[in-house]
This record gives structure tokens, C-alpha cells and sequence, in this order.
């Protein structure tokens, strides 16, 4: 039984036809709606955007400006923006995601702007389904360049605890997550 429930799963992947299994899929949403940490401010083509928005691939191509009106002028941050649903929801059962842009910012004019990129930004493109997509800032007070196994040219498995405990990162200071459907 187990081995034809397989069968049938990865046929339906072959297939194309993985939708009804992605829409199935339990995922969580909670991002946006616990009152802490503080959210950002994210602007898309000059169009402020809120936690959680559907926005389509072509709006999403070139990186956002990004406010944190709590954070402190000239204060340093990490910034990652990842798909934990990469390469469809509910397909990583690892705890992986896919890197779509990682920086030291500082925070100049309620403004976050980058210092030192370590990925740089790739907008979203989800192969199938609908994906969230998140943004997190971390507080950073070392001038050395943060641990990254992740490259501009190998994004995939990113995996956001074992870069928190690399370098030594609290809980974020901030998160926002948008929605892109495939297309």
C-alpha cells in the first residue's frame, strides 16, 4: 500500500498535475499575524505591499525598498528573503529553502539599504502552486561577513536555523511574508 501511494504521488508530479495535492497541503501562515516581532514595511514598484499580498511574478522582478521604522539609523542588520516552499508547498520535509537574496543592510533614513550582499536578489518565480515567500531581519553587530553556504549560483537547501545558529542570531526583529502564484 505505502509503495503504491508513492507511485501515485510521483506520477502525479510527472504529470504535472501535483496542484490538487499542493492546494491539500496544510502550510503555515501564522507569519503575518503574530503581533511580534515588529513587521516592515516592503515597497514593490513603489506600491506599498502588506503582509501576506498575492502578487504576480512581474511585479515582484526588481528588490523592494524596505523600511523598519523601529530599527536605529545606522544600525546593521541581516536581511534574508527565502521560499520555504520551494519547489512546492509542503515538498521539503528537511526544513529547506530556496535563497532568493541575503545582505548585511543598515538602516539609514527608516530605510534598510544593503552594505555587504551575500546572495544577491532574485525575484520570485514558483515553478507551480502558490508560494509564501518571507523576509527576515536579524539584528548584526560583527563587522566580519556572515557564515553562507549559499551562493548566487548554488541558492537551493538554504536552511535558515543552521544559518541563525552559525552565526550566533537571535529570534528576527522583523518579518513580513508576500504570496506568488505560479503562473
Amino acid at each position: 500500500m505505502f509503495s503504491t501511494g508513492l507511485i501515485v504521488v510521483c506520477l502525479l508530479q510527472l504529470t504535472g498535475r501535483s496542484d490538487a495535492l499542493i492546494a491539500g497541503c496544510n502550510v503555515d501562515n501564522t507569519l503575518c499575524t503574530n503581533p511580534s516581532p515588529p513587521k516592515l514595511d516592503i515597497y514593490y514598484s513603489g506600491h506599498q505591499i502588506t503582509c501576506n499580498t498575492l502578487l504576480h511574478i512581474g511585479d515582484v522582478t526588481q528588490a523592494p525598498r524596505i523600511e523598519f521604522k523601529q530599527g536605529r539609523e545606522g544600525e546593521s542588520y541581516v536581511l534574508v528573503f527565502a521560499d520555504p516552499d520551494a519547489p512546492y508547498p509542503c515538498a521539503n520535509s528537511d526544513g529547506s529553502n530556496y535563497l532568493h537574496y541575503a545582505a548585511v543592510v543598515t538602516q539609514k533614513n527608516g530605510e534598510l539599504q544593503p552594505s555587504q550582499v551575500l546572495v544577491r536578489y532574485r525575484g520570485p518565480h514558483p515553478p507551480r502552486g502558490t508560494h509564501r515567500y518571507q523576509f527576515y531581519v536579524f539584528p548584526w553587530t560583527s563587522s566580519q561577513r556572515p557564515v553562507l553556504h549559499n551562493s548566487d549560483q548554488s541558492r537551493g537547501h538554504f536552511r535558515l536555523n543552521q544559518f541563525k545558529a552559525e552565526n550566533s542570531l537571535n529570534e528576527p526583529v522583523a518579518v513580513f511574508q508576500l504570496k506568488v502564484p505560479h503562473t
